[in-house]
This record gives structure tokens, C-alpha cells and sequence, in this order.
């Protein structure tokens, strides 16, 4: 039955003469005609569903018992936080990919599909969720009932930005921080670490302890190893929101890495796709066996704390 409640019948099978009495095992389901002697019709009436779970009660007549389930009431988007979507901290910056959670943001889980990205134009909408920042339509990459992730639309705007989720059930809206950078490194938590996102330059592989990942090796003293983050900032030229990359662009600014503490060269800094910056990064030589630290580090802005690769000679 729909959240709403409503009135239903329930038929009664028995034998001649043989009496019966029709229970309820829940308040919510009222019955109307409980009692009766051969084949009978039971009257019921549901109250509408508050909560937002599924709920399911039991009428017993003449030995039968018939299930009654009830769809969970859905009420309108909540916002709990709105934060960057490689390291979860507060902050947004133009053009980044960002995460926001709450509850009721959808009622599907999915990502975007291919035939979604119409023109090299990203999704503005998935299943009727549409999200605005400062007025302005972002990308939706992914859905589902408690995330959203979305890229930043192209903005000059810095300072306190509204940012608002509309669903078929109602809108919701909440106010971030806008800043001119967020640097954020993606990561892959295993171990109750938390390891960056970091592939081998050579082969593509995946950068880590034997047996961490599938595959995954550690990154060797001077080998070139290709981090992944976002809210980097702007690119030369620039790049826009919403859109597909065709071709790679350096970030307008310059970066600094270190890895182990010590200064890691750059081969190259900027945009690889639609709000993901990458890094082309060369492990210092001098770096002992172990889990290290990486900062990628722009403008004065550092990247998260406490991410690190796994080094072995």
C-alpha cells in the first residue's frame, strides 16, 4: 500500500458454521467486522506511514495470515554538509568535484550514464535531482539517498555561496564557503590509513603494499608515480565547468610537492578530465622503505594531511 494508508478487503475461506475472528498484530491496521462463521469478507483501514522506513503488519483470520506492507512516508531534501570531494573537508572552489550529504537528496542510487553526456555536456539532472551553486546549475556525476557529488560550477564569486538541491519531494539549501583553491588528493583508505590515490607513470598500476590492492606494488625511490585530486584552482587556458576535457590543460598556478617531507619534481600539474587534476610526480631518491607523506601544495594551499604512498627499494 502507498504511504497514505487506505481501506482494503481481506476474504475469508472457511467451512460452513465454522466461526472465526480477525486480529490485527500492529495499531496501525484497524478492523472493521473482526468476527464471522463460514466465508466472510474482512474489512481493514491503514493510517498513513509517518516514518520513513517500510512497515509490514499481520491480519489472522481462520487460520489464514495475510502480510500487509506500507511504503515508507518520503519527506522532503535535508543538508548535513557540503564538502570537497577528495578529502571530505569544508571548502569549495570553482570547477572542483564536491560531495553533499544529508538525507532524502534522492530516492535512487546510481551514477551518471554515457547517453547522459550529451555534446561533451555533462548531466545537470539524474532522476529529477537537480543542484545550483550561487545561483548557478552544476554537473551530477552520482546519486543516492544520503550523497550527491557534483562539480563546482565556473565562478569568479568567493566567500559564503548558496547552494541548493531540488528533488520531486522539495528543495533544500544550505551556505559554503567558496574559495579561489581546495586542493583535495583522492584516496583509496585500506588499513585504517589513509593512502593516495597513486598510479605507476610506466604501466598504470595501482601504487601501494603487495596485497593491498589488487595488483598494487609500492612506488620505487626515483621512479615517476601520477597522483590524482581537485579544487586545484584554474587552468591556461581555462577549462569550464560542465563539461567533458578534450585536451589536457596546465593549471594556471604553480604547485609544490613533497614526498617523505622532501621536494618531489613536477613533470606536470593541471587538468586530465572534467574537475580531476593530475600529477605527474617523481619519487625523491632518497626516501627510506615505508609509508610517507604527500602534500601537493598550491598557492599557498596545502593539500589534506596524513595521505601517504608506500615506498620500497
Amino acid at each position: 500500500m502507498p504511504a497514505t494508508g487506505g481501506n482494503g478487503t481481506l476474504t475469508v475461506a472457511a467451512a460452513p458454521r465454522c466461526s472465526w475472528q480477525a486480529v490485527s498484530n500492529v495499531a496501525w491496521i484497524t478492523i472493521t467486522g473482526t468476527q464471522g462463521s463460514g466465508n466472510g469478507t474482512v474489512r481493514f483501514t491503514v493510517v498513513s506511514n509517518p516514518s520513513e522506513v517500510v512497515r509490514t503488519g499481520t491480519i489472522t483470520a481462520a487460520g489464514q495470515s495475510v502480510a500487509v506492507s506500507q511504503a515508507a512516508a518520503w519527506s522532503g531534501p535535508v543538508i548535513t554538509a557540503v564538502v570537497n570531494g577528495a578529502n571530505f573537508q569544508p571548502g569549495i572552489a570553482a570547477t572542483a568535484w564536491i560531495s553533499i550529504f544529508g538525507t532524502n537528496l534522492a530516492t535512487t542510487t546510481r551514477m551518471w550514464r554515457n547517453d547522459e553526456i550529451v555534446g561533451r555536456l555533462l548531466p545537470t539532472q539524474l532522476d529529477n535531482v537537480r543542484v545550483t551553486i550561487n545561483g548557478q546549475t552544476a554537473a551530477i556525476y552520482y546519486i543516492s539517498p544520503t550523497q550527491l557529488n557534483v562539480q563546482v560550477p565556473t565562478d569568479d564569486r568567493l566567500g559564503p555561496v548558496q547552494v541548493q538541491v531540488t528533488t520531486p519531494q522539495g528543495t533544500a539549501t544550505t551556505t559554503s564557503q567558496m574559495q579561489a583553491f581546495a586542493p583535495g588528493l583522492f584516496l583509496l583508505d585500506r588499513e585504517n590509513r589513509r593512502y593516495a590515490a597513486a598510479q605507476h607513470a610506466a604501466d598504470y598500476g595501482l601504487v601501494g603494499k603487495l596485497g593491498l590492492y589488487p595488483g598494487s606494488t609500492p612506488a620505487r625511490p626515483g621512479e615517476w608515480v601520477i597522483l590524482y585530486g581537485t579544487g586545484f584552482g584554474p587552468t591556461n587556458p581555462p577549462l569550464p565547468a560542465g563539461r567533458m576535457i578534450t585536451q589536457a590543460a596546465p593549471l594556471a598556478n604553480p604547485v609544490r610537492v613533497s614526498i617523505g617531507g622532501l621536494p618531489a619534481d613536477a613533470l606536470w600539474a593541471g587538468l586530465s578530465a572534467a574537475g580531476l587534476c593530475q600529477f605527474n610526480v617523481k619519487v625523491p631518491e632518497a626516501l627510506p622503505d615505508g609509508d610517507v607523506a604527500v602534500v601537493v601544495e598550491i598557492a599557498g594551499w596545502p593539500s589534506q594531511s596524513n595521505v601517504s604512498i608506500t615506498v620500497q627499494r
